[in-house]
């Protein structure tokens, strides 16, 4: 695999406030179309989707991962086989997800089992989505919870949309949810005092258990997997432990899949040497749904195997068993695992306890970043990343430990605005320098990342002084041009919302409060001639919603009420300490402050309520301003 693969998915992903991969980022960002770099006209990069999927996840959850190609074959001809799937696909998913497929129902009403079950996790939860297609074969993608809206994302073609992919294909549909935390929603039930013959029964029997295994036949193709063979997933009824709270699962109407196909053979096939562009609407092209191959003996896995993403193929498990025995190799992960998690139990202890030295050592008194990233401490173990926890009593925690923030409820969402011709020319030009002054920046960052890579390898390889001192001016040069995008971004985003948004959607509106640098505030806040207020958050082209701890101790997104209100007790709080300043412009703005927040609370709990919030950002398409998108946020009462 080319490792610019890996190098460039990275630098795509969106970073939160401590530099760490942002969990569940936007789908429709450009990482998720560089999940399988390089795009199905690669070899190795038409038949993967179950590494697709996975590693897809991977990314989402916080670990980005860019998926593997398949390992190169050829047919008996010599000729390069580009169809053959993953070998055990569906036995590898279930090692990697720790938990068995789930029978959703045919056709668009399993896509919308699979839709209920995310909404019913919540935000940040997401799943495997596996169909079988209508002529014989299937795929693997994936749907996520982002920000409380369904997405469908298949990666291996560079596809995502609100609407589901492959219906038309599509037959039997199959899941593997996963929460925000990623943990099974329907963990395998443990079926205690069971010989293997109970699990093989015949179809539509009461008791709900698996029916007997059928292999399929050898066939050709997936654009999404990677050998030879791969297991079906269960086409029954899970047991009455997997049913989730609310609704009952259905049943399929037949136990195996029919032979697959290659795309290349169905009628409706075109080239497949180009992936599609990522748009929330657009149509999917049949290409997309490229066939992958199961043998439906994995579904006798009975219980959560867990584990990293599977090196070699896992092989299916021909008869249940209460446990699978621990390998070697899990053990020592494990293992390392958890003596890595009792370094840093132990590390944050010191750095909560008064005192100790050790945070005033290797961490900023402000804000709790690391003086050094490599910084390690006298036990020669890496000094981690940490957060504060938000809740009384107040102490700092393991980045990696924050919990996932409550998500907004919208009124509208993803609202695109692309007439840009209402602009003035003044206006345009603006906006147009913004746009290449963006790509120049981006391509700095580019570079700068590359270089601070190189610089890590040399560390890694030889750890010098000297080499140490090269890594860390490498960082300093990354983290300066991260910066640089970052603030050109928000200029971008405020330059889009007073000049085109507002104007555009608002032009009465008059502009109260905004143009400050700084947390703890809303961009802008406008008021109407009627003294209604629109609140503007102003994000930049890949900018996600920021999260914070609320006044409750809930951590919470942007656009949620708690948020809100928690910026109205921030702006009240300034406004008092700085009220008797001795200078008069800082006392005048305190006040002013004062009273805003005031106006904006009255507002906020008024019937009917008597203020917007919103978010804008920009859209460039082609290097060039193509107009921007418009959220509106749900804040009225009975909403987080």
């Amino acid at each position: 695999m080319d490792p610019g693969d890996q190098q460039r998915l990275d630098a795509a992903v969106p970073r939160d406030p401590n530099g760490a991969p942002q969990r569940f980022p936007d789908p429709y960002q450009a990482w998720s179309r560089l999940q399988n770099d390089g795009g199905i006209g690669v070899p190795g990069r038409s038949n993967n989707c179950a590494d697709c999927s996975r590693s897809f996840l991977s990314t989402w959850f916080g670990d980005p991962q860019v998926s593997a190609p398949r390992t190169l074959d050829s047919n008996r001809d010599g000729t390069l086989d580009r169809q053959s799937p993953e070998r055990d696909a569906n036995a590898n998913m279930i090692r990697w997800a720790g938990a068995p497929h789930q029978y959703a129902g045919r056709g668009e009403a399993g896509y919308q089992r699979i839709a209920d079950d995310l909404r019913r996790a919540g935000p940040g939860s997401a799943a495997v989505v596996q169909v079988n297609w209508r002529n014989g074969g299937g795929h693997a993608f994936n749907a996520v919870n982002h920000n409380g809206r369904i997405v469908w994302v298949d990666t291996q073609s560079g596809e995502a949309s609100d609407s589901p992919l492959h219906t038309a294909q599509a037959t039997d549909v199959f899941h593997i949810p996963l929460d925000a935390n990623q943990r099974p929603l329907y963990p395998a039930p443990e079926q205690r005092g069971q010989q293997s013959g109970e699990q093989h029964t015949p179809p539509n029997r009461a008791d709900g258990q698996p029916r007997d295994a059928t292999p399929t036949q050898r066939e050709t193709s997936d654009a999404n997997s990677g050998d030879n063979r791969a297991a079906h997933p269960s086409t029954d009824r899970p047991t009455s432990t997997q049913q989730p709270p609310t609704a009952e699962r259905p049943s399929p109407d037949r136990i195996t899949p029919g032979p697959e196909t290659p795309d290349a053979r169905r009628q409706d096939a075109v080239p497949s040497d180009v992936p599609h562009p990522v748009t929330p609407h657009s149509p999917v092209p049949s290409r997309e749904a490229t066939a992958a191959r199961y043998l439906a003996q994995s579904v006798d896995l009975n219980g959560p195997t867990y584990g990293r993403h599977p090196i070699g193929p896992a092989e299916p498990a021909a008869r249940p068993q209460r446990q699978r025995a621990e390998t070697e190799e899990e053990r020592r992960d494990r293992e390392r695992d958890e003596a890595g998690m009792t370094v840093v139990h132990r590390q944050l202890k010191r750095v909560n306890d008064p005192n100790d030295g050790f945070y005033n050592k290797y961490y900023r008194q402000n804000n709790g970043y690391r003086l050094r990233v490599n910084s390690r401490d006298e036990n020669g173990d890496l000094i981690p990343q940490i957060s504060k926890n938000g809740q009384p009593p107040p102490e700092w925690i393991a980045a990696s430990d924050v919990p996932p923030a409550i998500q907004p409820g919208y009124h509208a969402q993803r609202l695109e605005y692309t007439d840009i011709d209402s602009l003035s020319p003044e206006n345009r030009a603006k906006l147009e320098e913004m746009v290449r002054e963006r790509a120049r920046a981006l391509e700095q960052l580019d570079k700068a990342k590359a270089n601070k890579n190189r610089a890590d390898d040399a560390y890694k390889a030889d750890e010098t002084p000297e080499n140490l001192k090269q890594q860390e001016a490498a960082t300093a040069v990354r983290s300066a041009a991260n910066k640089k995008v970052t603030d050109i971004g928000e200029e971008f985003g405020e330059l889009t919302a007073s000049a085109h948004a507002m104007a555009e959607q608002h032009p009465e509106a008059t502009l109260v409060a905004g143009g400050v640098k700084g947390n703890r505030r809303f961009d802008q806040v406008w008021m109407n001639p009627d003294g209604t207020f629109i609140v503007v958050e102003a994000k930049g082209p890949s900018a996600d919603l920021g999260e914070r701890y609320g006044h409750t101790g809930q951590r919470v997104s942007q656009g949620t009420r708690e948020y809100f209100e928690t910026i109205l007790k921030d702006m009240k709080k300034r406004s008092e300490e700085q009220v008797n300043s001795n200078d008069e412009q800082t006392r005048e703005a305190a006040e002013k402050e004062d009273a805003l927040a005031d106006a904006l609370e009255s507002a906020l709990n008024a019937e009917p309520i008597a203020v917007k919030y919103v978010t804008v950002k920009p859209k460039v398409k082609q290097n060039a301003y193509a107009g921007y998108v418009l959220s509106e946020f749900n804040i009225e009462k009975g909403m987080p």
